[in-house]
């Protein structure tokens, strides 16, 4: 019995090796099956020999179960060495791969259509050839079970499930997984796993030339703007047909009082309409948005506003109602077939704030103690906090603004503020300057009013008595004068 196994056994290593049709690797292949086989038949023997001397009292239960343990590993070593022989030769292709925009927001999905190629390392007449025990009891390892199948750009998976589960995949069957795109990108590697074995492609992703509509992407689809001030939305549009189109493009749900414009980022030029030649599968816009000076009734400060940049083909630019565009809904805007995207705006009020004096020169002794009277007032559209009046007055001048606090100040309101004026002892004759402006906080941004210069001219204090006398001096020179002109007059 062993020289028949190792007459078997140069028999298939002299046919292996000269098969004109095998190649180096199927030779192995081929070997360490073989020697997997033979094993297990010896173990198989050995197994029913003991159970004859078992039988008849010439060996113990011991022995026996010794070499039927060693025929359950031999056959769990044939199973594991046939199933790696199979698996090592499975192969997955890539029969489709298309990259679409699910529905109508910008979601990019790719659509993956995969292909158990494998071809049996062997055919059934090899096999049988081989005299391989029991093989017929294996299960069909040619069929793929638990495909794993994710998409990755470097070590990075970028699909959403990370990983779609195909639960079972037949010699030439085809099976078609549906992975959102986390990452918009045209080049992708689609990762295969299944039992230990792992599989790799790097693709570039076909576009769905069936879709008619455009997608329009953003990276910051919510901004914020200053009331009467503007703000720039960067977008891509982009189709995936392999003919020209133009769209024409335009907003719906904007409150009537913004405008808006539409810019090639390029050239700097306005548009209103694009085309997409073929070959050209995107094309950059900017939409800037002009918001108006005050708030109305469509439109409020802080509160977001919620509007469609939509870009309509030329087979469908005479339905579209253009004129009544900016009070479509999302749901009205559903039953055109046009490309839309959604935008948001929030207006920020402006804050602006004004000072004015009611007097800006006084004329002062050092005794003196005036008052500047002084009224901020808030010009712009937003709420104002903190109100200060701030003083720079001259050297040891003192001067304390009232109110020192306004907490709060309201569009159009306006409020007094008195600041005394007190002069040092020290002060000289001549003017001096004291340099007023008011601040606020709009939300947590600082603003400062115009700065205010009241003058104050410092005189000497009037000696009154020594003016008195000066007086009665003049009107008694002037007394005699006349007096000594009368009495010439009479001569």
């Amino acid at each position: 019995m062993p020289l028949f196994r190792l007459l078997l056994l140069t028999v298939l290593v002299v046919w292996a090796l000269l098969a004109p049709a095998q190649t180096g690797d199927q030779q192995k292949k081929l070997l360490d099956l073989q020697k997997a086989n033979l094993s297990l038949m010896e173990a198989k023997r050995q197994l029913r020999l003991n159970k004859v001397l078992l039988d008849g009292g010439l060996v113990g239960q011991e022995e026996y179960e010794k070499t039927r343990i060693a025929y359950e590993q031999a056959m769990i070593g044939y199973q594991e060495t046939y199933i790696s022989v199979l698996t090592k030769s499975a192969y997955l292709s890539i029969e489709k791969a298309v990259k679409y925009q699910a529905g109508d927001n910008a979601e990019k999905h790719a659509r993956i259509t995969i292909k158990n190629s494998s071809s049996p390392p062997f055919t059934d007449e090899e096999l049988k050839a081989l005299d391989l025990a029991e093989w017929k009891t294996l299960v069909n390892f040619n069929q793929i079970r638990n495909l794993h199948v994710s998409l990755k750009i470097g070590n990075t998976i970028i699909s959403q499930p990370y990983e779609a589960i195909i639960d079972k995949l037949d010699q030439g069957e085809e099976a078609t997984v549906d992975l959102a795109l986390l990452k918009d990108q045209d080049e992708v590697t689609v990762a295969l796993a299944f039992a230990d074995v792992k599989q790799e492609r790097t693709i570039l992703l076909q576009k769905d030339t069936t879709a008619e509509r455009v997608s329009i992407t953003t990276k910051q689809f919510s901004q914020e703007a200053d009331l009467g001030g503007k703000t720039v939305y960067s977008l891509t549009l982009e189709r995936y047909s392999g003919t020209e189109d133009t769209y024409k493009l335009g907003l719906a749900g904007q409150p009537d009082s913004v405008q808006f414009e539409f810019g090639d980022p390029a050239s700097g030029n306005r548009i209103n309409q694009i085309q997409l030649i073929k070959g050209t599968s995107q094309k950059d816009v900017n939409l800037t948005l002009f918001l108006p000076e005050r708030p109305d009734e469509q439109l409020n400060t802080d509160k977001p506003i919620a509007f469609f940049l939509v870009a309509v083909g030329k087979s469908m630019v005479k339905d579209f109602p253009w004129k009544e565009a900016g009070k479509l809904s999302e749901a009205e805007l559903s039953k055109f077939k046009a490309g839309r995207l959604g935008l948001e705006i929030i207006p920020r009020g402006k804050g602006e704030l004004e000072l004015r004096a009611q007097e800006m020169y006084f004329e002062i002794t050092k005794e003196d103690r005036p008052t500047a009277v002084l009224y901020v007032k808030n010009r712009g559209t937003r709420a104002l906090s903190n109100v200060q009046l701030v003083a720079e007055l001259p050297y040891e001048w003192e001067g304390k603004p009232s109110p020192d606090l306004i907490k709060i100040l309201e569009p159009g309101k306006e409020e007094k503020i008195t600041l005394p004026l007190i002069p040092s002892p020290a002060s000289r004759v001549g003017t001096s300057q004291d340099r007023v402006k008011a601040k606020a906080l709009t939300q947590t941004t600082p603003i400062e009013s115009e700065e205010k210069i009241i003058q104050c001219h410092v005189v000497r204090k009037a000696n009154w008595l020594a003016t008195a006398l000066l007086i009665l001096a003049l009107v008694g020179l002037v007394v005699g004068i006349v007096a000594y002109g009368v009495r010439i007059s009479r001569r």
